[in-house]
């Protein structure tokens, strides 16, 4: 008797089972396209991400680069005013290195104003840079100097995604300069 109880109740399963038959390849195939989607979303993201990452990374060496350059006019305090630089894109020779021999104010200007653009020049794709003080007013000890930085970035169009055209970022700051001790 048990075995006959046992019988019918697996017989409605086996009904259940041979209707539903094919569905749940149904299932796993929109679940794969589902998750297709998904991944190449995530991707997407992905790259998008590391566009805006590389911009930011340009933003923030300009930023340091001016910190670096209003850190050593101010180290040379005297010789301030020599740091001025028309716009340029070229970086010179360093020519004589202040690190291993003693040098004066102005050769010091020189050599650091070197050293920098050299550093923008890497650091920057294709820029180009300025650097003008002017005093504050007649008599002040402080000059007020403006720094320009240019470079080339890689245009996004309205789809977010990468074009063959680039536009020219930019960064532009003042700073205080003390020219007595």
């Amino acid at each position: 008797m048990t075995k006959v109880r046992f019988a019918a109740r697996n017989q409605p399963r086996i009904a259940n089972f041979s209707a539903q038959r094919g569905f749940s390849m149904i299932e796993v195939l929109v679940t794969v396209l589902i998750i297709t989607l998904a991944l190449f979303g995530t991707a997407a993201l992905q790259a998008y991400s590391l566009r805006i990452n590389q911009v930011g990374k340009f933003r923030g060496l300009a930023v340091l680069l001016v910190d670096d350059l209003a850190e050593r006019m101010e180290a040379n305090f005297a010789f301030a005013e020599q740091y001025d630089l028309a716009i340029t894109g070229s970086a010179p020779a360093s020519g004589v290195d202040c690190s291993a021999t003693l040098c004066d104010g102005a050769t010091l200007a020189t050599h650091d104003l070197a050293r920098w653009q050299n550093a923008v020049a890497k650091s920057l794709p294709q820029s180009t840079w300025a650097v003008a003080s002017a005093p504050l007013s007649a008599g002040s000890p402080l000059i007020s100097t403006t720094f320009t930085l240019f470079w080339q970035e890689r245009a996004t169009n309205a789809t977010n995604t990468t074009s063959t055209a680039t536009i020219t970022a930019s960064y532009i700051a003042t700073r205080m300069i003390k020219t007595t001790p």
